[in-house]
């Protein structure tokens, strides 16, 4: 009895560990934005944690338990998926860390972190070392943040409903943040305007 009981906790702990290794074999790179956009990845080994992961510089072991460093700036690397679960993309420099994600996005510093409550309102706190910057990014293929205004410029009533907006939201990127979520949804509803115009006239009439 003793020893089936034995053998079943090595095979509770054999199937844990192994649940383990596939949960952290679940981090990687993605190679282009498309990757990115279809949370394609590429596994590049076990993700280690790395002081540097904010310049895209990860410590990666090996199969042969060799640990390496990948740096994702030579590598032309997208993006990756750090093992803290969240994803990083490159722009100005620096790989940020993903917050809304849409035609028009949020990213923030790598080493920030945020918060979402059942309200849908966020909550920033610093990097260790203080450092809390937002970066807006209109279209994922560059590289380089522009001003919220901007990122939201298709949508010139949408734009001017914003500057015109007075209310108090406390902090400039909860006013942000609302806006930058109208336009999301109203740039997804009309996408699918347009989808569906097109399917329905490129059906034939039967006479």
């Amino acid at each position: 009895m003793k020893k089936s009981i034995f053998t079943f906790i090595i095979a509770l702990i054999s199937i844990v560990a192994t649940a383990k290794a596939e949960d952290e074999s679940e981090f990687g790179v993605f190679k282009t934005k498309d990757d990115f956009i279809n949370q394609k990845l590429t596994k590049i080994g076990m993700l280690l944690a790395s002081d540097n992961f904010n310049v895209g510089e990860l410590k990666v072991q090996l199969k042969d338990r060799a640990v390496i460093q990948v740096n994702c700036m030579h590598e032309h690397y997208y993006g990756f998926k750090y093992i803290d679960g969240n994803d990083y993309v490159l722009v100005d420099g620096i790989f940020a860390r993903t917050v809304i994600i849409g035609n028009a996005n949020l990213l923030i510093s790598p080493k920030a972190d945020f918060k979402v409550d059942e309200n849908g309102k966020y909550t920033f706190t610093p990097a260790p070392n203080g450092a809390l910057s937002y970066y807006f990014v209109r279209d994922l293929n560059k590289k380089t943040s522009a001003k919220f205004e901007r990122a939201i410029a298709d949508d010139k009533d949408l734009l001017e409903k914003y500057k015109n907006d007075k209310a108090d939201y406390g902090d400039a990127i909860n006013k942000q943040i609302k806006y930058l979520l109208l336009f999301n949804d109203k740039a997804q509803k009309d996408n699918k305007k347009t989808k569906s115009k097109g399917k329905s006239s490129g059906k034939k009439h039967k006479r």
